[in-house]
């Protein structure tokens, strides 16, 4: 295998790059003519992918398939794997990421790359250690620009990396392409070690450890490269948490400059009085000589705002169904509500519940139909991820359609899912997130749609394991996802207590919830926001699915059940710290500015201050008058997959189609 990346993104150690390189009678070469070199040794059966002056990748398929020594390629969602080796744990590891049998180690790796980078703050190097077997691999995420690789600790695979002439990174298990390609510039890949072209290379063997180049001397007696060593006395002062971000590093402390990267300082009035529903709306010719400012938007009457909000996002919606449905010739990779089709389906259900639009509710019908057919063999179980979502969501499509047969259909498909033994506990991945979308159904189909009995043993489990991590803590109840205590919405206690709160629990039951929610205000930071985790002590992120927001929509949960003064007071509390930390630099409702509205709607519908409704209302004219411009001015991040419902503008749009009536706006997928 053979893979290029240029130096503008990809920054290698400078003890690679050799000063010989250039002095000696074999001087490196280009990309372009590194990759002639690795074709002519391979005239047969190479195949090679272009990415412009970013990136190649070339890949030769091995002599033998059924070796246990493989080689892989494979392209999924802009992102691309060439894999070496082999895997003893993959049927594990692919039933824990929720995969096909049939997923194939590069598969695999593609999708565990998206979980590090898409879903919080953990640590890389742990999701390595799980691959038991001897490997090596590099990652190529288009949009991100970003390169991930790793080389397994036994060392029976080999890897080498070098420098080119024009300074691009080369990486490839051919020694010879590698030395003819970058001369003195070049060093074996350290085993037991991975690079990431963000946070530089590292051990995942020790990650607590600094790596301490050692030149390498040739035959020749010169200077070729670099050995890379860990340094067992010196330990560095953060480790990189996941990969494909550019914020990598975790501290204890955070301080003032570097938070704020990540919001934008609150910049509108504290209170805007709205018009009079009686008072006319400015024109359109007004507005264009006189640009309406978030402020003069929120200063509208609620009938002119709304409409504005409206029009927004039926054009949004049509954007999002053009780029995730049209284009993918009705036939997507991503079948999920979190980041794919399935999201552009409940966002076409939103639009039909709002406009009376039929074209909308078929639209919506048609989406599930190809997502049911992409996610037959799925092992994901949940609502925003897996095969649940797309059965609940069909079934109440169609009773809204008034298709009787199919809604019996999509219910007996929803019956027959089985949740594996080892499945976690949280929303996105697990029973949590099976348990909502019974509660889905239940709510919008009939009220005994999933019995209780089915219910009840999943909650039993939930609480099981969820006592048994908790024993001897101060927190009656605790959960792990991939070995860490998360707290936050998407994969911790948070969501995870939120659907209990849905559920009916007994009292003891219902004490371990109170008392866990508990053990979470106590151990807040000092500033009112709430850990990603039990060991992250950094107070960096005001998300949904981590920090202060998520765990805010839980504790209004708990105040409206159990009417306790104290998570009402803590729910407040959580509300100052997304009003003055929440405005930040990306759209999506997961961990944007359109998700952290909805902390202001729901404190609204609990308290009726109309201070929280003006709240939702100044961030949300915010979106609607400055997304568009910062996105396009580098200011403003439109997400990973800039369409999806989660993630990019699709939660923009679903947000804006709820400020139309704001009193009954819910957080989708998370209030019912």
């Amino acid at each position: 295998m053979l893979a290029i990346f240029h130096k503008t993104f990809a920054h290698p150690p400078e003890e690679l790059n050799s000063p010989a390189s250039f002095s000696g009678s074999k001087t490196p070469k280009l990309p372009k003519e590194t990759v002639k070199e690795f074709i002519s040794r391979h005239p047969h059966n190479t195949f090679s992918v272009n990415f412009g002056e970013a990136a190649v990748l070339a890949y030769v398929p091995p002599d033998r398939p059924s070796s246990l020594s493989q080689r892989l390629f494979c392209g999924f969602d802009d992102i691309y794997c060439l894999f070496l080796g082999s895997l003893n744990n993959l049927c594990a590891l692919n039933k824990q990421y929720g995969l096909s049998k049939s997923s194939n180690e590069a598969m695999f790796l593609i999708e565990a790359y998206r979980t590090l980078r898409d879903r919080g703050p953990y640590p890389a190097d742990q999701v390595l250690k799980e691959l038991d077997g001897s490997f090596a691999f590099v990652v190529y995420d288009r949009r991100a620009g970003a390169v991930f690789a790793a080389l397994g600790a036994d060392g029976e695979v080999k890897l080498y990396w070098g420098i080119a002439a024009d300074g691009s990174v080369v990486i490839s298990d051919d020694m010879d392409v590698i030395k003819e390609g970058c001369a003195k510039s070049y060093a074996p890949f350290p085993p037991g070690c991975m690079f990431h072209s963000e946070g530089g290379l590292m051990s995942f063997e020790h990650p607590l450890h600094k790596m301490k180049p050692m030149p390498r001397i040739d035959s020749e007696g010169v200077m070729c490269g670099a050995n890379f060593k860990v340094d067992v006395y010196t330990r560095v002062n953060s480790i990189p948490r996941r990969a494909g971000s550019a914020t990598t590093t975790a501290r204890e402390n955070i301080d003032t400059e570097e938070m704020a990267d990540r919001f934008f300082p609150i910049q509108m009035p504290h209170f805007v009085a709205e018009a009079p529903a009686d008072e006319l709306a400015p024109s359109d010719s007004d507005i264009d000589e006189d640009p309406l400012t978030p402020s003069k938007l929120l200063s509208l009457p609620h009938a002119a705002r709304s409409a504005r909000f409206i029009q927004t996002a039926l054009d949004l919606k049509e954007t999002v169904v053009r780029e995730t449905w049209t284009l993918s010739e009705r036939y997507p990779q991503d079948y999920t509500l979190y980041t794919g089709a399935l999201g552009t389906a409940f966002l076409a259900l939103k639009s039909y519940v709002v406009s009376n639009n039929e074209n909308d509710l078929k639209l919506c019908s048609e989406i599930v139909r190809a997502c049911e057919t992409i996610s037959r063999d799925s092992r994901r179980v949940s609502f925003l991820c897996g095969r649940a979502g797309v059965c609940a969501l069909g079934a109440v499509a169609a009773k809204l359609a008034n298709d009787g047969r199919l809604v019996d259909h999509y219910l007996e498909k929803f019956k027959h899912i089985k949740l594996p033994s080892d499945l976690p506990n949280e929303l996105l991945y697990g029973r949590a997130g099976f348990l909502w979308a019974c509660l889905f159904l239940n709510k919008h189909i009939c009220q005994h749609t999933i019995s209780k009995t089915i219910m009840r043993s999943v909650v039993d489990e939930v609480i099981k394991v969820g006592r048994q991590l908790g024993k001897n803590r101060k927190s009656p109840l605790m959960y792990e996802w991939h070995g860490k205590k998360y707290w936050g919405a998407a994969h911790g206690l948070a969501g995870i207590m939120h659907v209990l709160m849905n559920m009916e629990l007994k009292p003891d039951e219902v004490e371990d919830v109170k008392n866990t929610l508990r053990y979470m205000i106590k151990n807040r930071f000092p500033s009112g926001n709430f850990r990603s985790s039990e060991e992250n002590d950094s107070d960096k992120l005001v998300h949904w699915c981590h920090g202060a927001p998520g765990v805010a929509l839980t504790l209004i949960k708990a105040a409206e059940v159990f009417g306790d003064s104290e998570l009402l007071q803590a729910a407040l509390d959580a509300g100052e710290v997304v009003w003055n930390r929440g405005l930040l630099k990306r759209v999506g409702i997961c961990h944007g500015i359109s998700g952290n509205t909805y902390v202001f709607l729901s404190l609204y519908r609990l308290t009726g201050d109309p201070v929280y409704l003006y709240r939702a209302k100044a961030f949300a004219c915010f979106l609607h008058q400055n997304a568009q411009k910062l996105i396009s001015e580098g200011k403003m991040q439109s997400g990973d997959r800039p369409f999806s419902m989660f993630e990019g503008i699709g939660g923009m749009a679903y947000l804006f189609f709820d400020m139309k009536e704001p009193s009954a706006a819910r957080f989708p997928a998370y209030e019912l």
